[in-house]
């Protein structure tokens, strides 16, 4: 039983690996061992070690378990949702599809609540369905290990599809698949919408390039899973980016075929949301009479200092973190930091914004993560927005990244843009202390500051030996080495 969801989860993804190479765009060996490395770091406890990926720490304030010594340091209180309210809705769902009954209402919450309507049940989610093969409790180690797997997968099939580099690509998957929002977020719903939006923009990609049925197929049903996400925002957030990419498309086409793609893309979309419609409509109806539609019409959004609402995409800690319960963010840390995607990522992004030859569509992801920043600094304004900025510095890194790779890029701006952004991290971690009680986790942010600082000086250290060593046929192994501290940064980050 130990054993099994590791090799459920290694059957799905030899399976999908398989269908990839056979119907689309293949994965290299080497990548896919990476990938698989990666999640055997992450996930390997929870695979095949016997330990359940669920925060049981959270039940020791409740009957019977309150007489349990406390573990050190406590789990991170901001999960106890995936506990309390995400994991016994699954459950719940779960109970229903096997008595042979539709799950539309649950009879164990207060007097009883819709369950169907109720999107953080992911009734029908497909990445939930396939947990279905073992007990709930080792299904959420299937489910998360399965969302990692697709988010690094595709973001690689995206950037190769751009005409990025094999490097490149790999250290934007490692950004993007490893990254602050998923990972911060990986056992809501909302992880989900992080997961397909590199699928969505892979198969809107193909279905400009290629054209095929099994384009159209894919792009259907990566926006029907999306709309079984369970979280509408931030799914409103990824339809939107995907339409602008598509857009941008249609631009640079020829003019007689510019129609075909918006109608082929539009009805494979509209397909996916008449079929997720059983989902969508209850959720809508309910939506207006929920405790939180009331909360957010009455509670005005916090609005706090710039600095509280920017400095974590370079310093995730900088305000501490609730993995240690200590945090005085302007909300949570879980979501204040998930724009974080790498300190060496965070680099490369800057650098391609003065970058004095743009490459495809990075003009668009460009003028996203402008709007995305600026929206950020006003108060009301959701924190999700960050899902948009995260994957626009990641295409923004990649693009410096290939530009590296090509040895078209110029090595002198690297010293002058570390040093600023060496200066921006160590502000935070220094100049943010706890007002109450400085000393509070100061060991986390400082051995943070610490941290970022090795990587950032190794970040350049590759960056100018890339530029340096394309004459010499050796550039693509630096940006190899970029991909490696991607890698090895984020998961120390958002590992525990």
């Amino acid at each position: 039983m130990d054993l099994l969801p590791g090799l459920w989860v290694g059957l799905l993804a030899g399976f999908l690996a398989a269908a990839l190479r056979r119907g689309y765009d293949p994965v290299p060996a080497r990548v896919l061992l990476a990938f698989a490395a990666v999640l055997l770091i992450l996930f390997g406890p929870v695979l095949f070690g016997g330990q359940l990926l669920l925060p049981l720490d959270t039940l020791r304030g409740q009957y019977p378990f309150q007489s349990l010594p406390p573990t050190e340091p406590h789990g991170n209180v901001l999960q106890g949702d995936l506990i309390e309210l995400v994991g016994p809705s699954s459950a719940a769902v779960r109970e229903a599809w096997e008595a042979g009954r539709w799950p539309l209402w649950n009879p164990r919450v207060g007097a009883g609540m819709p369950l169907l309507a109720d999107p953080q049940t992911q009734a029908l989610q497909p990445l939930v369905l396939l947990g279905y093969a073992l007990p709930w409790a080792r299904a959420a180690a299937v489910t998360a290990a399965l969302r990692v797997f697709l988010a690094l997968i595709f973001t690689f099939l995206f950037f190769r599809r751009q005409g990025m580099g094999e490097g490149p690509a790999a250290a934007g998957a490692f950004a993007w698949g490893l990254g602050g929002f998923l990972l911060l977020w990986l056992g809501w719903p909302i992880a989900n919408s992080a997961v397909f939006l590199p699928l969505l923009l892979y198969a809107a990609a193909r279905c400009d390039e290629v054209g095929g049925r099994r384009d159209k197929l894919l792009l259907a049903l990566g926006a029907l899973a999306l709309l079984l996400g369970g979280h509408p925002e931030t799914a409103a957030y990824v339809l939107a980016l995907t339409f602008a990419f598509l857009l941008d498309r249609v631009r640079r086409r020829v003019p007689g075929t510019r129609l075909r793609l918006l109608r082929d893309t539009g009805l494979a979309v509209l397909l996916a949301g008449a079929v997720a419609a059983p989902v969508l409509l209850p959720f809508l109806d309910l939506l207006p009479h929920t405790l939180r539609a009331s909360r957010l019409e009455e509670v005005p959004g916090k609005a706090g200092s710039l600095a509280l609402r920017w400095l974590q995409i370079a310093a995730p800690n900088a305000f501490g973190n609730s993995r240690y319960i200590h945090y005085w963010g302007i909300e949570n840390s879980n979501e204040d930091a998930s724009g974080f995607v790498g300190t060496a990522t965070l680099l490369a992004a800057l650098l391609g914004v003065g970058a004095r030859r743009k490459l495809p569509q990075e003009w668009l992801f460009l003028g996203i993560a402008a709007a995305s920043f600026l929206l950020l600094g006003i108060p009301g304004v959701s924190r999700r927005l960050l899902l948009l900025l995260g994957f626009c510095l990641v295409y923004l890194a990649v693009c410096t990244l290939e530009r590296f790779r090509r040895g078209e890029a110029r090595r002198w701006p690297v010293l002058l843009v570390a040093a600023g952004l060496g200066a921006v991290i160590a502000w935070g971690y220094l100049g943010h202390p706890h007002p109450e009680d400085p000393g509070r986790l100061a060991p986390l942010r400082i051995g943070w500051l610490h941290w970022q600082g090795r990587f950032l000086v190794l970040a350049v250290l590759l960056l100018l030996a890339a530029g340096t060593w394309r004459r010499k046929g050796a550039g693509r192994l630096a940006v190899a080495g970029i991909s490696a501290l991607v890698a090895a940064e984020l998961i120390l980050a958002h590992g525990p």
